[in-house]
């Protein structure tokens, strides 16, 4: 990622990217959705939006079938991360998840940005 404005985009993307993840968790919660099920509408929503922003705007990458699979793969990566967090502060502490979701993702803000570069920046190999 090369200048300031990479990395201001960047962090816009990511916010958008945490906002849509947390406001989802927080209404599909209130809305008596399990958890695990809300973790993966969040996951199709976000992963989704990430791809598009980061790919075009942070980035500068043509889209492809090969890289939103690895953007997703690295999506997966930082979700494992997130999930027992957010079940621990869930369902062990009995956190509101208007406090545990926001709490998870604070957590795995340095992983994303590490597994979201190699995704979409990776040289494609032929026949990947």
């Amino acid at each position: 990622m090369k200048g300031h404005r990479s990395k201001i985009l960047f962090a816009v993307v990511s916010v958008i990217c945490l906002a849509t993840h947390n406001i989802t968790m927080i209404v599909l919660d209130f809305l008596g959705v399990p958890l695990l099920l809300a973790i993966a509408v969040s996951f199709g929503i976000v992963v989704s939006i990430g791809y598009a922003g980061h790919s075009s705007l942070v980035f500068r990458q043509p889209m492809s079938f090969t890289a939103f699979r690895r953007y997703i793969l690295s999506m997966v990566m930082g979700t494992s991360i997130a999930i027992p967090i957010i079940y621990c502060w869930k369902v062990g502490l009995a956190l509101p998840m208007w406090i545990a979701a926001p709490a998870a993702s604070l957590c795995t803000i340095i992983t994303n940005y590490l597994l979201v570069r190699w995704a979409i920046v990776r040289p494609t190999i032929v026949g990947e």
